[in-house]
């Protein structure tokens, strides 16, 4: 039974050293930031190698998007956006998005995803739908409270759900890479 425990914590503390991820206003910038370290069996070449195939198909218009592709640091970079469709009471939808930057970086045996620079933006719909700012910002104009949440807790849905598609398509690619046929 000790036997058992003693397992069981080391389990869960190789688990918890595999990857860390967040996504909390960072104290240097004071922007709401997702971020995620995965460790991963790989050198840095290759995983750079992998993370461009993986983006491009992750992103449909990956060369439309991308602001910096560095072979030399083994970073990347891509300015985004996602639809953030909500309802603004019984007969206005919102028609907005936010822009985001996502910054990639790879090292041997691991690399880190950064999403900030979250801003709300009405770029076609009603013209009222207000244009948020940054999704740091507690209210907005045109906006009630319950709404503005809504698309906050969107931007981070948004921002999990993309951390885990990358990880999930790199490791993909990664397996298709070193696969012998």
């Amino acid at each position: 039974n000790k036997m058992k425990k003693i397992i069981y914590f080391l389990l869960i503390l190789t688990i918890n050293n595999v990857y860390s991820q967040t996504y909390e206003l960072d104290k240097n910038t004071n922007l709401m930031t997702y971020s995620k370290v995965v460790e991963i069996s790989s050198n840095s070449d290759e995983l750079f190698a992998q993370f461009k195939i993986s983006l491009a198909q992750i992103f449909k218009n990956y060369n439309e998007v991308k602001q910096l592709e560095d072979k030399e640091t083994k970073t990347f970079i891509i300015k985004g956006y996602f639809d953030t469709k909500i309802q603004r009471g019984w007969f206005k939808e919102d028609f907005g998005g936010c822009f985001y930057n996502l910054t990639i970086q790879c090292k041997d045996n691991k690399y880190r995803i950064i999403i900030d620079n979250i801003n709300h933006s009405c770029i076609y719909g009603p013209s009222d739908c207000g244009a948020g700012g940054p999704i740091e910002n507690e209210k907005i104009k045109g906006y009630p409270k319950k709404q503005w949440m809504l698309v906050q807790d969107l931007a981070k849905e948004y921002s999990l759900n993309l951390g885990d598609q990358i990880e999930s398509k790199v490791k993909e690619n990664l397996a298709k890479a070193n696969e012998k046929w």
